[in-house]
């Protein structure tokens, strides 16, 4: 208790003993808790603040975006800094792969942005090689919706950009990879190359385990 008051008390102790004292005797802090936990599974990132702020600001940022023209859009994503962060680059995407199929033109309006947007996040603010992992989950969203609408030249060029992300990246984040060569087996099935997609869906299924 001590050295928890005099701010000496490790990370790792704190997340240990500290917070499930805590979240045990207070449903307030309970609650707070499994709304944090919430928001970084929703938003993909570890720490818990960016989880948070950028997580709740995200849904206020797009329903203000989506009033605009998509040119207006482009242009606020690269001029104004409080659309350039993680949560609402993940927020694009979800609502991308959400539009997908319905309204495939949306989707890969959703997809651009995103690209956009996590082109302008900073090291500074984020971990680099988490940035490119984002980079490399928005590029493949994008092919997938120019897939959907039958723009396979496109996609595979996309495809191409999402890989060279994926590839540079230390992270070695098995989700991430499963996910985009399971976007990349349904390029290949609409090409007709079976045994490459066949091949693809394997390798996706494996990670998807692994993480």
């Amino acid at each position: 208790m001590a050295r928890w008051l005099a701010r000496d008390l490790d990370h790792e102790t704190v997340l240990a003993k500290v917070v499930p004292h805590v979240i045990a005797v207070c449903p307030g802090c309970r609650e707070s808790y499994e709304e944090v936990l919430r928001l970084q599974r929703e938003y993909e990132h570890w720490d818990e603040r960016v989880a948070v702020i950028e997580g709740l600001q995200a849904p206020l940022l797009f329903a203000e975006l989506g009033e605009w023209p998509f040119e207006e859009q482009l242009a606020a994503v690269r001029d104004e800094e409080r659309f350039q962060n993680w949560g609402f680059c993940q927020l694009l995407l979800k609502k991308s792969l959400e539009a997908v199929f319905e309204d495939p033109t949306r989707a890969i309006a959703l997809a651009e942005l995103a690209v956009r947007v996590a082109e302008f996040l900073v090291e500074e603010a984020y971990d680099p090689d988490w940035v490119l992992d984002l980079k490399a989950r928005a590029w493949a969203y994008l092919g997938n919706g120019l897939r959907v609408l039958g723009e396979l030249w496109s996609a595979e060029s996309a495809f191409r950009r999402s890989e060279e992300h994926m590839e540079a990246s230390m992270t070695g984040n098995p989700h991430i990879r499963a996910e985009v060569l399971d976007l990349k087996g349904s390029l290949r099935r609409a090409q007709r190359r079976l045994d490459e997609a066949e091949a693809l869906a394997g390798e996706a299924l494996a990670l998807y385990r692994e993480s």
